[in-house]
């Protein structure tokens, strides 16, 4: 089956630069609208494709500036909701959404469980090598937490979601350690920091993923990609990868890191770019679609274009879309 992406950019609906919201659910019904007029289109234009619809990292913030990477709990079961609804009313269609949200944990089994992420964190944040961590962001968290926050820990979770038919399909945490976001606590780690991190709703928790019989696609979300995490544990003796996805909030494409024969980057700053590996036939390319939705007077508009595939020659270099 052929394939439709639309790559959604929301940096002009989010962000400290954003149009000012009433509420959270205000905010949210704009996404959908957005998404709603993208999916309308391309069934129009393209009846028999299957549509992704896909945005980047941190793709919806909070209402207001406070720590607005990071969700609260009840935003992200409304996101949940709504876009359960949103493929369950609009078929063949996947979303593929990624946001940060936090979670509050208070049971006395679940705290031990987070005191062990926290250690990790500690001793494995060496591994972040070119991604800086501020020392203040960084001191003795377990002083900390034990001192102010003794019986609550509050986990901040970087996910990308897949949804199909009403249903979440899968989900993918990022993997790096790293704070990028001002902590809303001196008790929050990174829920990522456990591969599948079972603290939450348990699920799948796979990078790749089956399409359908003969297409699969991969995820990586911003600085995963960077230490080239699918890359390390991507099996070459397996079928290639069809699409590889990297969703970033600002990041660079790098070519050694890429496993798809067609590769696609979704950046806030950046935009949208497609990569193609050497020897691809560009007629199995999916048709992609970059869509920027901003808000004029109140009403939604957009820019788009179409976004044609970049063959790729030297798996040495690192590639910047531009």
């Amino acid at each position: 089956m052929k394939n439709i992406i639309l790559s959604f950019n929301f940096s002009k609906l989010t962000g400290e630069a954003s149009p000012k919201y009433s509420s959270f659910d205000e905010k949210l019904q704009f996404y959908l609208s957005a998404f709603e007029d993208g999916y309308n289109l391309a069934k129009k234009k393209f009846p028999d494709h299957k549509i992704i619809l896909l945005s980047h990292e941190y793709a919806i913030t909070k209402a207001n500036s406070v720590n607005a990477k990071i969700l609260d709990y009840s935003e992200h079961l409304k996101i949940q909701e709504r876009l359960k609804e949103f493929t369950r009313l609009n078929q063949n269609c996947i979303v593929i959404f990624t946001y940060a949200f936090a979670k509050e944990y208070r049971d006395e089994h679940q705290l031990s469980k987070m005191l062990k992420m926290a250690q990790r964190y500690q001793e494995n944040s060496h591994k972040k090598s070119a991604y800086t961590v501020e020392q203040k962001d960084f001191e003795n968290y377990l002083e900390r937490s034990q001192a102010k926050y003794e019986h609550a820990i509050t986990v901040v979770r970087n996910v990308c979601y897949l949804f199909s038919g009403g249903e979440i399909l899968s989900k993918v945490d990022k993997r790096a350690p790293c704070f990028e976001y001002t902590l809303p606590n001196s008790s929050t780690v990174r829920s990522p920091l456990v591969q599948g991190s079972t603290l939450f709703q348990p699920g799948t928790n796979r990078n790749i993923i089956s399409l359908n019989k003969t297409q699969s696609l991969a995820i990586e979300i911003c600085a995963d990609h960077g230490i080239g995490l699918l890359k390390s544990i991507w099996n070459k003796n397996k079928s290639q990868v069809t699409y590889h996805l990297i969703l970033a909030d600002s990041t660079f494409l790098n070519a050694k890191n890429l496993i798809g024969k067609f590769n696609l980057l979704c950046d806030t700053i950046t935009g949208t770019s497609l990569i193609q590996q050497k020897g691809m036939n560009k007629k199995e390319a999916p048709i992609v679609i970059a869509i920027q939705p901003e808000l004029n007077e109140g009403l939604l508009a957009y820019a788009y274009k179409y976004v044609k595939p970049e063959i790729l020659h030297d798996s040495t270099i690192s590639l910047s879309p531009k």
